[in-house]
C-alpha cells in the first residue's frame, strides 16, 4: 500500500511504499478523519501523528466520507456532492465509490501531518516550499502583516520574479477589495449620479401628475358640460313629449267622446230597432193570428164542403140505384126507349 503524507505547514508532500501489512494494522478499520499514530510505519516516524483524509482502492474508486462500509457502493450523485463534477446543468449520475472505512483492498491512503515527532523526515519536514503567490485580498494581507486600516497595503503585496525570453520581470497580484481615494471618488460620483437620477425622476413624476390632473379636470368639466347638455335635451324632449302627450290625450279624449256619443247613438238605434222589431213582431203576430183564423175557417169550410159533397154523392148514388132498379123493372115489362142525358149527366124529365 502507498501512503501519501502531506505537511500543510511547509507545503510539502511525500509518498512511501509499504509492503508489510503488519505495519498497516493500526490503520485498519479506521474511518476518514480519525487520528492514527505513525510509530508502526518505521523508527523515523516515532512520535508522529497522522489524520486519514482519503484513499483509493485497487480499481481506482475513491473513498467517500459518510459511506460507512469497507466495500464499494453505487450512489446517485448530484451537484454539490463529493467525488462528482456535473457536466450539464441539473445532471445526476449514479457512480461507484468506496466506503470510508480502511481495508486491505486499498492501493493508496492519504494522510496529513498533525503532530511532529522527534526525528526529521527527509523531504517532509527538513525543507519548506513557499507559496508562488501571496494573499490577494486586502483584508488577508492586513491580517498577515498585522496592519491597520490606515496603512497602505500595496507596499506589502508579495510578488515574484519571472524570466521570459531572457528577460527578468517582477510581478505582483492585483489586490482585490482595496480601498483607495480613486475608488472612494468613483463611489461618491456613482452615488451623486444615482441621487441626481432620483431627483430628476421625482421631478418628471411631479410634472406628469400635474398634466394628468389637468387632463382629468378637463375630462370632468367636459363630462359635466355633456351631462348638462344631455339634461337640457332631456328636459326639452320631456316638454315636447308632454305637449305631444297632451295633444294625444286631447285626441284620445275627443276620440273617446266621439266613441261614447257613437255608443249612445248606437244604443238609441238599438233601442229604436228593438221597439220597431217589437212592433213588427206584434204586426206579424196579428197577421199570423188572422192567417190562422182564416186557415181554420178554410179548414172548416173545406170540411163542410167535403161533408156536403159526400152527402150529395150519397144522394146521387141512391137516386142512380133507384133509377137502375126502375129501369130493370121496365125492361122486364117492355123495351125501354133511350133517354137523353143532360149536360150534367142526369136524365131529362118528361
Amino acid at each position: 500500500m502507498k501512503l501519501n503524507i502531506s505537511n500543510p505547514l511547509n507545503n510539502v508532500q511525500k509518498s512511501i511504499e509499504i509492503d508489510d501489512e503488519k505495519k498497516l494494522l493500526p490503520f485498519m478499520e479506521k474511518r476518514i478523519g480519525n487520528v492514527v499514530p505513525g510509530d508502526s510505519i518505521g523508527e523515523e516516524f516515532l512520535g508522529y501523528v497522522f489524520r486519514i483524509t482519503g484513499g483509493n482502492d485497487k480499481q481506482g474508486f475513491p473513498m467517500m466520507q459518510g459511506v460507512l462500509t469497507n466495500n464499494r457502493v453505487r450512489l446517485l450523485f448530484k451537484k454539490g456532492m463529493k467525488c462528482y463534477r456535473p457536466r450539464k446543468k441539473g445532471e445526476k449520475r449514479r457512480k461507484s465509490v468506496r466506503g470510508c472505512i480502511v481495508g486491505q483492498d486499498l492501493s493508496a491512503l492519504n494522510l496529513t501531518l498533525v503532530k511532529k515527532g522527534t526525528n526529521e523526515i527527509p523531504g517532509l519536514t527538513d525543507k519548506a516550499v513557499g507559496k508562488k503567490l501571496g494573499p490577494k485580498r486586502a483584508t488577508k494581507i492586513r491580517k498577515l502583516f498585522n496592519l491597520d486600516k490606515t496603512d497602505d497595503v500595496r507596499k506589502y503585496v508579495i510578488g515574484r520574479a519571472i524570466s521570459k525570453n531572457g528577460k527578468n520581470r517582477f510581478i505582483k497580484p492585483k489586490i482585490q477589495r482595496l480601498v483607495t481615494e480613486k475608488r472612494l471618488l468613483r463611489k461618491r460620483t456613482l452615488i451623486a449620479k444615482k441621487e441626481k437620477r432620483r431627483l430628476e425622476k421625482k421631478k418628471v413624476i411631479k410634472e406628469y401628475k400635474k398634466v394628468l390632473n389637468k387632463y382629468r379636470n378637463e375630462l370632468l368639466t367636459k363630462t359635466d358640460e355633456d351631462a348638462g347638455k344631455k339634461k337640457k335635451v332631456k328636459k326639452s324632449l320631456s316638454k315636447d313629449s308632454q305637449k305631444k302627450g297632451g295633444k294625444k290625450k286631447d285626441k284620445k279624449n275627443l276620440k273617446g267622446a266621439k266613441a261614447e256619443e257613437g255608443k249612445k247613438d248606437g244604443v238609441k238605434k238599438d233601442v229604436a230597432k228593438k221597439d220597431a222589431g217589437k212592433k213588427d213582431a206584434g204586426k206579424k203576430d196579428a197577421g199570423k193570428k188572422d192567417g190562422a183564423k182564416k186557415e181554420v175557417a178554410k179548414k172548416d169550410a173545406g170540411k163542410k164542403a167535403a161533408t156536403g159533397s159526400a152527402a150529395a154523392s150519397k144522394v146521387k148514388e141512391e137516386k142512380q140505384s133507384k133509377q137502375e132498379s126502375k129501369a130493370v123493372k121496365v125492361d122486364k115489362k117492355a123495351p125501354a126507349k133511350p133517354q137523353k142525358e143532360d149536360a150534367k149527366g142526369g136524365k131529362k124529365k118528361k
